[in-house]
């Protein structure tokens, strides 16, 4: 009876366990590629450029075609959904401003990380893999060449050079479908409504998609080296680790997505916050009074709203009330 119940225990302790040992190695295999594709010329061991060309090539060049379809079809999806939503309330026109943002911001970066994970994260694992189970990896370090030299360094410099590029291509894929679904609901020309897009965005929106593209081209190339140098077991230990890679990758990148658009949002919300306390504490004149009006009046528009803007409000009442109590003691108009 008490096996029984230590068993489950003891199969989350050794996967527990096992977790922690794989982020170490993902970690280390991280650290070895940046510092041989920062310091290889000066220990013997650079990477070379075409080894990187090349990896540019399969994990960008050539996944250029199903990303920006895949993109172009989202951004259709999207406009027929916000259209109709929007629709119920007889906002059609803010279609603009809604697809803008969520294409920049989320299903860009997304839909180009999911991709390029089911393509070149499967090709990490299996070339690696098959390397390894038949000792090529071993016998590259027995001829004095860096196996993460080699391998891994080219991948990662790839990745970061071309998640971002495939990320901006998907994004004009995709404003460009809804462009072209959007504009004749909304009775506008689709040059116009491109326009009027570009109006709507700010550097924040573009600067979120850009930075998870480099974060996500980052955790494909350590799930799927790191998959592939963890292969053992011939043929057979290949084909495990091949769809293991791509089921990990898209995991890992819904879970980074998920927390870095909250911390990328605490981080931009708290930065006009800190612009005003910096004013106040360098004594530079400051408008409280019309600072907490500005803020009571988009309270106000929020409470008037559809449910939806509770949030921002509680997150004003702080701020207002932060700015206050700080130009009590500084100065501050008040």
């Amino acid at each position: 009876m008490l096996g029984a119940v230590l068993k489950p225990i003891n199969r989350l302790g050794r996967q527990t366990v096992s977790t922690i040992g794989d982020l170490g190695y993902a970690g280390a295999l991280l650290a070895e590629s940046l510092y041989f594709s920062v310091m290889g010329w000066r220990v013997g061991q650079p990477v070379r450029l075409r080894a990187v060309l090349e990896q540019m090539r399969q994990v960008g060049v050539d996944a250029i075609p199903i990303v920006m379809l895949l993109a172009f079809t989202i951004g259709v999806m999207l406009g027929i959904q916000f259209i109709a939503a929007l629709g119920e309330f007889g906002a059609e026109s803010e279609v603009v401003i809604a697809v803008a943002k969520s294409v920049t911001r989320e299903f860009g970066a997304l839909i180009t990380g999911i991709v390029v994970a089911g393509r070149s994260g499967s090709s990490f694992a299996a070339r690696i893999g098959s390397m390894n189970v038949s000792q090529e990896v071993d016998a590259l370090a027995v001829i004095g060449i860096e196996p993460v030299r080699y391998l891994v360094a080219p991948a990662l410099i790839a990745m970061l050079v071309m998640m971002p590029t495939l990320t901006i291509l998907a994004n004009v894929a995709a404003l460009l479908g809804a462009a072209l679904y959007c504009s004749p609901a909304i009775d506008t020309s689709v040059s116009a409504y491109l326009v009027q897009t570009l109006q709507s965005l700010e550097v924040r929106d573009l600067a979120e998609g850009l930075s998870k593209s480099f974060v996500f081209a980052v955790l494909i190339t350590l799930v799927g080296v790191a998959t592939g140098f963890g292969v053992s077991g011939g043929a057979e230990g290949v084909g495990r680790a091949t769809p293991r890679a791509v089921v990990v990758s898209i995991s890992v990148l819904a879970v980074a997505e998920r927390d870095y658009t909250a911390i990328f949002d605490k981080m931009t919300s708290i930065g006009p916050l800190m612009e005003k306390v910096g004013m106040l504490t360098k004594g530079v004149p400051y408008d409280v009074k019309r600072e907490v009006e500005i803020l009571r009046h988009r309270n106000g528009v929020a409470r008037g709203g559809a449910g939806d803007g509770q949030p921002r409000l509680d997150t004003d009442i702080h701020m207002a009330a932060a700015i206050l109590h700080l130009a009590g003691t500084t100065n501050g108009h008040l």
